[in-house]
């Protein structure tokens, strides 16, 4: 489904259907669509499927790109919001995980911590990022209560040592 969002964004581009704004308002509202039929779902199923799950993933998967896009292919948003936008999916992702399963955790959490390496490099002041890095690597932790899978203090571990980038 994550894919599929990038590739509809890909195609308005190069047909020129869309203007900037319109495209990152359609990526947004597509994502966020995602997420509400990912809920309706799991709810209406009572139970964890992961196809409901990487539903839920590719909307976290559209939101990213559409948020990178806002900066990286349009300069829409100033770097500090797209890197709290950004932060907040991760963590809504990392949230939702706890009634999805790891799936979305896996996507939650390496989507976090690669946070600081898809804005790329803004100045040498590193203590944003690792103040950062800790709220996710906390995050991750007490997700691990609900989460249980041993893989998932592995990745925890590898993105707290990468120090996120």
């Amino acid at each position: 489904m994550g894919l599929s969002g990038i590739f509809l964004a890909r195609y308005s581009i190069e047909q020129g259907l869309l203007g900037p704004q319109a495209r990152i308002l359609l990526g947004i509202l597509l994502g966020l669509g995602l997420l509400v039929a990912a809920e309706w779902l799991r709810r209406k199923t009572q139970t964890v499927y992961t196809a409901v799950a990487a539903l839920a993933g590719g909307a976290s998967v559209v939101l990213y790109s559409v948020i990178l896009s806002a900066l990286h292919l349009y300069q829409l948003w100033p770097p500090m919001l797209v890197f709290a936008l950004l932060a907040l999916v991760s963590l809504g992702s990392m949230l939702l995980a706890v009634w999805h399963g790891p799936v979305l955790a896996l996507i939650g959490i390496t989507g976090a911590y690669l946070v600081p390496l898809m804005l790329g490099s803004s100045g040498s002041d590193l203590l944003p990022v690792l103040i950062y890095v800790l709220i996710i690597t906390g995050s991750s932790l007490v997700l691990q209560r609900y989460v249980q899978k041993s893989w998932l203090f592995a990745l925890t571990l590898a993105g707290a040592l990468a120090g996120g980038g």
